[in-house]
């Protein structure tokens, strides 16, 4: 594969052009696939001739990546943006934008960035700028950003960390405008110099003016602005981060990936303007398909598979701090089904037949560690143990071991009063409902006594269907005709009849007639009105 610069002037391979983006060569093999690119074009073309070129580019570049993947059918491929309406998109961001920053998420940097998308701004436009924002800071410790920090600067890549969360709940408390200036020049000097500090609002909205000025970047020639593009996966915070920098809501923000459909332009300062891009999936290769749901790329109440994702996450953290985290006891450290089934049995889910609802439990676990209440942070190939010593990845995990954590989180601010009356409801709380905190019995008998409370409400609807086939079989019912009788259903109740039951039982009410519904209670009382008398009140009626 043959790339050539925008200007015609320099031409390499495009291995040749990764291999200097980056210095792992591991890396570049998993990571060595190109993006679409545009046409090139002019204003004398068409529009209608414009877009055939674009159609034609874009459909030799599927069949690329599908030779590829069938070259290597055990390296997964990601499942990458196959709309070309997306990717124009994406065209157009990098065309009218000086300064490009990618947005990854700081637990695995590596995942969400693209190599090439670096390569290809530079093929657009040699003066234009790439910059990593590395989102989501504070969940990392010091030790593992001073480790990007090394590795980012080791292939040559700028890099700014930065947390939206953090900066909106500050934004949400409405702090005084006193006091932020005041902090605003304190901290100013510690973001100029230290590689590893975590920016806030201010700091990098000065930081993006520090870059325009010392790469020398050139405004729009039409609108005379700069133009900052916003570029990155779905869900790693593109919208947050320039809702933070404006200081108010700008654009919409989900949870679901993709909550941006189209780029849209704001008005950061009189000659800056961000230009948010839609979410994009970069096509490259993975080791698993499980790393994928792990890391957000794949929807999870979509999947059918849970225990192979939930084994790379057991895998990720010793077993204690599961323990500690989910209030279980493990025998099989290792063990992903043992560890939903001890996890389900403790929170009391269980199916229909009475077994520990494990799919339930799996994805509480996975949406867990996608939202970053379960938290794991990777580190890059070049890591090792011997000569960069021990690095904790679970940092923000180890307060379940007595320990501090080394995250940047903030507690929420509360006012002394209602911290005066939190601690006394926690006191009574405690000696109310747990006054055997040493050893545990107490709360392990409630586990217990819920568990055996779910089965035996199982087993108890069984025992009522028994009874109740023995005593109807082949009793007459009123059909939906009311002057035709039918054949009894010999004694099986309906799926409707079951969850009342099941209802009326926790409540405590094991008489209750069961009802399917309105429509039920009605044929019963029509069937009254015409002079039938129904010996058993649980007999059954068509639906």
């Amino acid at each position: 594969v043959v790339v050539v610069s925008g200007d015609n002037s320099l031409t390499k391979t495009h291995d040749k052009v990764l291999s200097m983006l980056s210095g792992d060569t591991d890396y570049k093999k998993r990571r060595a696939l190109r993006i679409p690119r545009r046409p090139k074009w002019d204003k004398a073309m068409t529009k209608d001739r414009l877009q055939q070129l674009e159609n034609e580019s874009f459909l030799e570049w599927r069949r690329s990546l599908a030779i590829q993947e069938e070259k290597d059918p055990t390296r997964p491929l990601t499942p990458f943006e196959k709309n070309i309406e997306v990717w124009k998109q994406l065209w157009r961001v990098l065309e009218r934008s000086e300064l490009v920053l990618q947005i990854v998420d700081g637990r695995d940097p590596l995942f969400y960035r693209c190599p090439d998308l670096e390569l290809y701004l530079r093929e657009i436009d040699a003066g234009k700028h790439f910059c990593l924002l590395i989102n989501k800071s504070d969940f990392l410790s010091d030790e593992i950003r001073q480790h990007w920090a090394q590795y980012f600067q080791k292939v040559g890549v700028d890099f700014i960390f930065f947390s939206a969360k953090e900066e909106q709940e500050l934004i949400d408390q409405d702090e005084s405008p006193e006091g932020e200036e005041e902090g605003e020049e304190i901290v100013s000097k510690e973001f100029e110099t230290d590689v590893t500090h975590v920016h806030s609002r201010m700091e990098l909205f000065k930081r993006l003016r520090l870059l325009i000025t010392e790469k020398n970047l050139k405004k729009h020639p039409i609108h005379d602005r700069y133009t900052v593009g916003m570029v990155g996966y779905p869900n790693v915070g593109k919208s947050s981060v320039i809702n933070v920098l404006c200081g108010k809501k700008k654009v919409g923000v989900a949870s679901q990936p993709g909550k941006t459909k189209h780029f849209q332009t704001l008005n950061l300062a009189e000659d800056i303007t961000l230009c948010d891009c839609p979410g994009l999936v970069f096509p490259s290769f993975v080791s698993s398909r499980e790393e994928m749901v792990c890391n957000g790329v794949l929807p999870i109440d979509n999947l059918r598979e849970f225990v192979a994702p939930i084994a790379i996450i057991v895998k990720r953290f010793p077993t204690v701090v599961l323990e500690k985290k989910y209030n279980i006891k493990l025998t099989n450290s290792r063990d992903a089904r043992e560890f939903l089934k001890e996890f389900a049995e403790q929170r009391g889910y269980v199916t229909g037949s009475g077994n520990p609802d494990i799919t339930s439990t799996a994805k509480m676990v996975l949406k867990e560690y996608v939202t970053g209440k379960l938290v794991y942070c990777t580190l890059s190939p070049e890591y090792n143990s011997e000569t960069d010593g021990a690095i904790c990845q679970w940092p923000s995990m180890l307060y379940l071991l007595g320990g501090k954590s080394e995250t940047r989180t903030k507690p929420a601010i509360i006012s002394e009063e209602a911290k005066e009356e939190h601690d006394e409801e926690t006191v009574e709380g405690e000696k109310e409902t747990n006054p055997d905190e040493e050893n545990g019995e107490e709360q392990k008998d409630f586990v217990d006594q819920r568990l055996t409370d779910n089965r035996e409400i199982v087993q108890r609807i069984a025992k009522k269907e028994e009874d109740f086939a023995l005593e109807n079989v082949d009793q007459p019912f009123f059909s939906e005709d009311q002057g035709t009788q039918g054949k009894g259903r010999k004694g099986r109740l309906s799926k409707a009849e079951k969850r009342a039951l099941k209802f009326a039982m926790k409540r405590g009410e094991d008489d209750v007639l069961v009802d399917g519904g309105n429509h039920t209670k009605g044929k019963r009382q029509q069937a009254a009105g015409m002079g039938v008398n129904f010996k058993n009140k649980n007999l059954p009626v068509t639906h």
